[in-house]
């Protein structure tokens, strides 16, 4: 038998810990702009999320990036990257352009930056449409 090596990951390391109500989160590639809160706020709202209680927003501008033990959303919550590629924040799934994969911890929903998603109808209908997958799975597991 040839030996494996485990690692343990800790759980819930982020050193600015959003708390454990924080199930959405919400990634941006730049600061938000004030014409842009508007629209995280309906988002959230369509998700039946508290904006002010359950998300959590982080500009991680290009570039950047933290580990995934440092990024741990809450258990089956939710992650929607606007234009953040999911390998910036440690997970190394085949996402590199809009669309969903479901993970053992969360789902992640990646869609264009929010410049891009503000003024474009089709980005707007695929986010939907992937919103409500996330939905319809979410609230079947409840």
């Amino acid at each position: 038998m040839l030996p494996y090596s485990t690692y343990n990951i800790p759980e819930n390391q982020l050193t600015d810990d959003p708390g454990e109500e924080k199930w959405l989160w919400m990634i941006t590639g730049k600061a938000i702009a004030k014409e842009h809160q508007d629209l995280l706020q309906k988002i959230a709202s369509a998700l039946h999320a508290d904006f002010s209680q359950e998300v959590h927003c982080l500009h991680l501008p290009e570039g950047d990036t933290i580990s995934q033990i440092r990024f741990q959303p809450k258990r089956h919550g939710l992650v929607l990257s606007f234009g953040v590629s999911p390998s910036s924040f440690g997970y190394q799934v085949d996402l590199e352009k809009a669309g969903m994969v479901s993970l053992e911890n969360c789902t992640i929903i990646r869609t264009s930056d929010l410049e891009k998603l503000s003024s474009s109808n089709t980005n707007k209908k695929a986010l939907w449409q992937s919103m409500q997958v996330f939905m319809e799975k979410h609230n079947s597991s409840a």
